[in-house]
């Protein structure tokens, strides 16, 4: 019996690896409301502030007060691709990196 806990454990365990897994990558937030946001970060899943996808929101049960989280994406230049399709040239808006993209490269 122990050996069937066991068994059921580690194959939990498997199942939510390779669900975590499926949600690394780089984010941004898109705060719509806030007109004078002059600055899109791009974050990485493990920052604080993205928290996979979820933002600083730990229980995932509400959606962001002013926007929505966007990503996953593989790789970091997907995400300026997007928004540079959406963004106007003359708008002002940068699309940075958070601190957490650039402690990863």
């Amino acid at each position: 019996m122990e050996d069937f806990k066991n068994l059921e454990f580690q194959e939990f365990f498997e199942k939510h690896a390779q669900i975590i897994k499926k949600l690394e990558g780089y984010y941004c937030y898109l705060n719509v409301p806030n007109k004078n946001e002059r600055i899109i970060l791009i974050h990485i899943h493990s920052c604080g502030f993205c928290n996979y996808g979820t933002g600083r929101n730990m229980e995932g049960n509400e959606p962001g007060r002013n926007g929505a989280w966007l990503g996953p994406f593989s790789k970091n230049e997907q995400v300026n691709e997007l928004l540079n399709q959406f963004i106007p040239e003359n708008s002002g808006i940068k699309i940075e990196n958070c601190n957490c993209v650039n402690k990863n490269k």
